[in-house]
């Protein structure tokens, strides 16, 4: 897989950036109106360091204690100062709880990983295990009706038959994703990015609000969170 997570640059890290100015605003907005107290720790699923080398400038750094990092391609990390905020990272598997090292965090936040980690059913235990850790979350994935998907750049890949999918990758490198030189790994990888519809989206995460991130005016990737009112 290729990634421009390191190019500050490209689009798409200038709209993380966004993204985290505005979770940073949603945690000061609870913590002055008291819904959140004192040192605050938040649980990142799916996360990197490199992410938060490039935005933890963003965030409120006197009223983090710390931000842990579960990955289920990490190796366990010895603990981090990151722009002033304490960072640790550790193997785990968001759609398992028992792997994760605390039952419960003041804030979930996830970045472009609900769309990776299986089916709707996955994807609905995903979610229920994010309410479960979390007072609140911040979760993050593209828009299914975006034009261009973003992992493939193929327009409209997403509503391709899946024999159509899995040709094209195995085929040609696309977008973020390199040729795949196995059929079967390139079957797994199209099954396992699977963009959700919004009404998915509103059905698995009940009681939050779904807030559209817009280019040019459509929706490219949705918010999902219980941090407004």
């Amino acid at each position: 897989m290729i990634s421009d997570h390191n190019n500050p640059k490209s689009l798409s890290a200038k709209a993380r950036s966004r993204r985290v100015r505005f979770f940073a605003s949603l945690i000061e907005s609870l913590y002055k109106t008291g819904l959140l107290k004192g040192k605050i720790r938040i649980l990142d699923i799916g996360g990197t360091f490199q992410f938060w080398q490039m935005n933890a400038c963003h965030m409120p750094i006197d009223i983090i204690e710390i931000i842990e990092i579960v990955n289920i391609l990490t190796i366990d990390a010895e603990l981090k100062t990151i722009a002033g905020i304490a960072m640790k990272s550790y193997s785990g598997n968001a759609l398992d709880v028992s792997s994760i090292h605390s039952s419960h965090y003041d804030i979930v936040h996830s970045n472009s990983l609900l769309e990776h980690v299986g089916d709707l059913s996955a994807q609905k235990a995903f979610a229920s295990n994010v309410c479960q850790l979390g007072t609140y979350h911040f979760i993050q994935t593209p828009c299914r009706s975006f034009p261009i998907e973003p992992h493939f750049y193929i327009p409209f890949f997403a509503f391709l038959p899946l024999s159509i999918k899995t040709f094209l990758h195995y085929n040609f490198s696309l977008g973020f994703m390199n040729k795949e030189k196995c059929w079967l790994q390139a079957r797994i990888n199209c099954e396992n990015t699977r963009l959700l519809t919004h009404k998915e989206l509103l059905h698995i995460f009940p009681n939050s609000k779904c807030i559209p991130e817009r280019l040019f005016m459509l929706c490219k990737s949705w918010i999902i969170t219980n941090m407004t009112n």
